[in-house]
């Protein structure tokens, strides 16, 4: 009988070193655990951060569609940028793009006759100025024609005389009035004649 309660003691020390040692390991774990929590909770933050500075950047920079054309007027490449020695710059010189009942005004582009560079439907001209008035005389003509005739009952002659008159406004105001060439371009400079 002593030797089974002996034997029965001995299991009942193991048994409470066994929770004692369980406890500690859990506490440990425990502790362990609540270390870790305030490092991963750093992270997530910081994770939660860099996103935030992202979007913020991401809105903030000019990608939006206003941003895009004020930085393409400031990057844009011209066309004499492209030009070739001898090139014309510009092939129409008209102004006016309105275009009652269709009839749009025919184009200014440069004749071959160096002493009438401006052509306009076939004729030839000595300056902008009278080259401009034929193409809304023109433009005029084939809009009057066209109401007279009763083709489209959507406007009047007299609005094609308005738009006639808008068509002279524009010539009038027009920042381009000859045609630019490329005169000599070298490995360090280029070099352009607007006439």
């Amino acid at each position: 009988m002593a030797s089974s309660v002996l034997a029965s003691l001995a299991t009942s020390r193991a048994t409470t070193k066994l929770n004692a040692s369980t406890m500690h390991n859990t506490t440990t774990t425990t502790r362990t655990r609540r270390a870790r929590l305030p490092t991963t909770m750093i992270t997530i933050y910081t994770t939660i951060l860099c996103i935030m500075m992202l979007v913020a950047a991401a809105s903030a920079s000019p990608s939006s569609a206003a941003g895009n054309e004020e930085l393409v007027g400031s990057m844009e490449i011209f066309p004499r940028q492209g030009a070739k020695p001898g090139q014309v710059l510009l092939a129409n010189l008209q102004p006016f793009s309105g275009k009652l009942g269709g009839f749009s005004a025919p184009q200014i582009s440069q004749s071959k006759d160096s002493s009438r560079p401006f052509e306009v439907d076939g004729n030839t001209f000595t300056d902008f100025a009278s080259a401009a008035d034929r193409a809304c005389d023109n433009q005029k003509n084939e809009c009057a024609d066209a109401a007279n005739a009763g083709r489209n009952n959507a406007f009047s002659v007299g609005e094609c005389d308005k738009q006639n008159e808008q068509c002279k406004k524009a010539a009038t105001a027009a920042k381009d009035t000859n045609f630019a060439t490329f005169s000599f371009a070298d490995d360090e400079n280029e070099y352009f004649c607007e006439e």
